[in-house]
């Protein structure tokens, strides 16, 4: 699969979201905005005694896919600054250090990747005079609850994604879809690297998380203000997605597969990547694990041909690839075709493959190498 450049990437780090239109830019809120000071300067000469305290202007409506982008910059942010400030406080342990300073790292380059978080107004504007966005909120504090939240907003960006992809096609396009799952994926990777070198079990831990979702969803009925309050995860994200109706769904998948052009590409090449892993192992880079990887794709491979995908396999295939690294993008990008089905059951199944593979493949592949799939 060929992964195009991010639509969202921006020149400079003011982004007005140019590349999810339509909406305001920055030279009609400009204009906007000069009008209104022209305004309140002739209210002022004709009543110099009445003190007139004008309503800020209001922020400008984002659409679907600028909303979308905006979220995931969030998300981002939250992360630079949760693990900076791990990074500093685990001087006493070098590879917590070493992993946390990672992140932040590559938080850093997927904030920038996506376009920053949205300034709407011009530099000049007086922040009394506009309605200024919501602050971004920060991340869990623990280490445990922090690598629960990156691997939950993973989930929550990539399904909300490919539900307003399918919705709205024309507003969500592929090419919106494509960089929030790729770096959604990337985020996920970080998430485990973190749980792993703090010794913790996601699985086991994931109450924390719970007990804060529940907490902000009690202070969200009350007070305002509350940085929790502004999490848009819910308990659904913490888990994969669970049909209400198993028997239903397998039915659907099984029908949808049948017609999937996406499932049948992915199988041929999990395939061919499990007929070349033996080869790079032996004659090109050694590769421990080599022999589990590809059992695992052949395995995938016959149940997704026993559920109903065409088989278009190739007899004999070896695909040119140097390093492991570059195996693993190819089995990522056909994971991410899937996902990007327009069926909701193949797209479902496509999410929780590439999540899988990422976290399979994250001992040859990095958070950056996903990354790096949006310029192939």
């Amino acid at each position: 699969m060929s992964v195009s450049a991010s639509p969202f990437r921006t020149v400079n780090r003011r982004p007005s979201c140019q590349a999810v239109p339509p909406q305001s830019t920055t030279l009609s809120v400009g204009r906007l905005f000069g009008r209104t000071l022209a305004a309140l300067a002739c209210v002022t000469a004709l009543s110099a005694c009445a003190t007139l305290a004008p309503a800020p202007l209001p922020l400008p409506d984002l659409n679907e896919a600028a909303a979308l982008r905006d979220q995931v910059a969030r998300h981002e942010a939250a992360s630079v600054e949760r693990a900076t400030e791990l990074a500093t406080k685990a001087s006493a342990c070098g590879d917590c250090h070493s992993v946390a300073t990672g992140l932040a790292q590559g938080a850093t380059q997927r904030l920038e990747t996506i376009g920053g978080l949205w300034d709407p107004w011009p530099a000049d504007a007086p922040q009394s005079l506009v309605e200024q966005p919501t602050p971004v909120a920060e991340a869990p504090l623990s280490p445990a609850a922090f690598a629960q939240w990156l691997e939950a907003t993973a989930r929550h960006d990539m399904t909300h994604a490919l539900i307003a992809h399918r919705g709205s096609p024309e507003v969500v396009t592929t090419e919106h879809a494509v960089p929030v799952l790729t770096l959604a994926t990337a985020r996920a990777i970080e998430a485990w690297d973190l749980a792993q070198v703090y010794g913790v079990d996601l699985n086991a831990d994931a109450p924390q998380l719970g007990a804060l979702l529940e907490r902000a969803s009690q202070m969200a009925q009350g007070a305002e203000g509350s940085v929790h309050t502004q999490w848009v995860l819910t308990p659904e994200d913490l888990s994969p997605t669970s049909s209400s109706d198993p028997e239903a769904f397998d039915k659907a998948l099984r029908e949808a597969l049948s017609e999937s052009s996406q499932a049948a590409q992915a199988v041929r090449t999990w395939d061919c990547v499990a007929q070349t892993l033996p080869h790079l192992d032996i004659a090109v880079e050694p590769l421990s694990n080599a022999r589990q990887y590809a059992d695992a794709l052949l395995t995938r491979s016959t149940d997704m041909l026993a559920k109903g995908a065409s088989d278009e396999r190739h007899l004999r295939c070896e695909l040119e690839a140097s390093t492991a690294s570059q195996l693993a993008q190819q089995v990522l990008a056909a994971d991410l075709a899937v996902a990007l089905s327009p069926s909701p059951e193949v797209s479902a199944l496509g999410v929780e493959l590439l999540l899988t593979d990422a976290n399979q493949w994250r001992g040859v592949i990095s958070s950056a190498d996903v990354l790096s799939l949006l310029s192939q």
